[in-house]
This record gives structure tokens, sequence and C-alpha cells, in this order.
């Protein structure tokens, strides 16, 4: 009964759905299947200090404490994986440019120099 009640005060905080689902399922479990802006939602910051100091001052067994820091630590992981994605995209993104730019220039350089 302990941890029902304990759990339910976690509700009441900081900790989102999208965090209380995925500390809930199996460690092995896919992330894949929540969607990127759920991800990007969660504000790790704010869990952890809500597992640090949680409400009411009731004590978390550690287990759950151990489990609930192992999806904040997925997320942040997921998060950071997004940020490199979008990163090297917007890179290659800019070098296809560079390299269009470029091409641009040469042809128009060219095309008002007489023969």
């Amino acid at each position: 009964m302990h941890l029902r009640l304990r759990i339910r005060l976690l509700d009441a905080t900081a900790l989102t759905a999208f965090t209380r689902r995925l500390v809930a399922t199996a460690p092995g479990s896919n992330t894949r299947r929540i969607t990127r802006k759920a991800i990007l939602d969660v504000d790790v910051t704010g869990v952890c200090k809500t597992l640090e100091n949680p409400p009411g001052n009731a004590p978390l067994a550690l287990r759950l404490q151990a489990s609930l820091l192992y999806g904040v630590a997925r997320v942040y992981q997921q998060q950071c994986r997004y940020v490199l994605t979008d990163a090297e995209k917007t890179r290659d993104h800019m070098r296809r440019f560079a390299a269009l730019w470029s091409a641009d220039n040469t042809l128009v350089e060219s095309a008002g120099k007489a023969k």
C-alpha cells in the first residue's frame, strides 16, 4: 500500500505521463514507441529535483528511486540523440547549400565576362 501512495505522490509532481510510462516498462523496452514531442517535453532537471526532494517529504524506496532515475537517464539519452541528429542534418544541409552556392557563383561570374 505504501508503494501506491508514493507513486500517487509522484504522479502529482513534475513527473510527466511519459516518464511514468517509460519507467513502468521493462528495461529492454523500446523508446521508439513514444513520440519525439513527448520525449522532448520532459523536463529532466525538474524530474531530478523532484526525485531528490519528493513531495510531502515521503522517502522513496531505493528500488523505486533507481527505476525512476534509470527512466530519466533513458529520456535524457534520447533527447541528446535528437539534438545530435538535428545538428548533423543541419550540417549536411549547410554543406549542400554551400556547394550549390559556390556552383552558382562560378556560373554568374563567368556569365559577365567577354570571351
